[in-house]
């Protein structure tokens, strides 16, 4: 299947550098950057990509306005200029905790399913951080609990996205960590299949480089969660 990797960075170092390595290696080519406003310091390695890759299309904001703003972006922009031809995209995050592997493993189940929502669903054995393992594990029983849907990674990044659900994406109000979520209860609650593959968990010096606030953005996602609960029963 043809798919655009769709990228959302914010304030990204060298891990983003070879992941687009590795995806021009591989014969992906199709790439599409959101600058989520990361602020003149990184500059320097945006214009480095543009000038070593001048395929690799780079949309900005002038501020920073979160991961999911930053995807919205990036399906706006591809529902309005991709041709027919690009049937979706697959989201990867900049901090290399996605593969090139895992990236076709998710195109090749995208052309299993085209209509559905497939995420890349982490293990979470091994060296895991707390934080990630037990955030992840609450999220995943309360779904579960509460709407009856089991997914076994809730907010994984790595996720192949038809151009229907970009449509439903663009609905969403949510801006930041929690539109992830959002994203796979406004999937459940308009029947589409949502479908999971095994990924590698790869967390690089302990996830320090993620940009996750963990009360701030824990506490937005589980407010999805309830309001979306709440919203069902009126």
């Amino acid at each position: 299947m043809n798919c655009c990797i769709l990228i959302p960075a914010y304030r990204p170092d060298e891990k983003l550098l070879h992941l687009l390595e590795s995806l021009q290696a591989s014969g992906l080519h199709e790439i599409l950057i959101v600058n989520d406003g990361s602020g003149p310091d990184c500059d320097e390695i945006f214009s480095g990509i543009q000038t070593r890759w001048s395929h690799v299309k780079i949309l900005s904001h002038d501020v920073n306005r979160g991961k999911g703003s930053s995807l919205k972006t990036g399906f706006q922009y591809l529902l309005d200029h991709a041709p027919d031809s690009i049937a979706g995209a697959v989201t990867a995050d900049a901090d290399g905790q996605h593969t090139v592997p895992d990236i076709q493993r998710i195109l090749s189940e995208m052309e299993l399913a085209p209509g559905a929502l497939v995420l890349g669903a982490r293990a979470f054995d091994g060296a895991v951080p707390f934080r990630s393992a037990f955030g992840n594990g609450l999220t995943r029983f309360l779904i579960r609990f509460l709407y009856g849907l089991r997914i076994s990674d809730t907010q994984t990044g790595l996720r192949g996205i038809p151009r229907s659900v970009m449509e439903l994406c663009l609905e969403i109000p949510s801006g930041r960590y929690e539109f992830e979520l959002d994203m796979l209860l406004g999937a459940m609650s308009r029947g589409i299949e949502i479908r999971s593959v095994p990924i590698h968990t790869i967390y690089i010096d302990g996830n320090a480089s993620s940009h996750f606030h963990p009360l701030r953005d824990s506490a937005r996602i589980y407010s999805v969660l309830f309001r979306n609960l709440f919203r069902r029963k009126r």
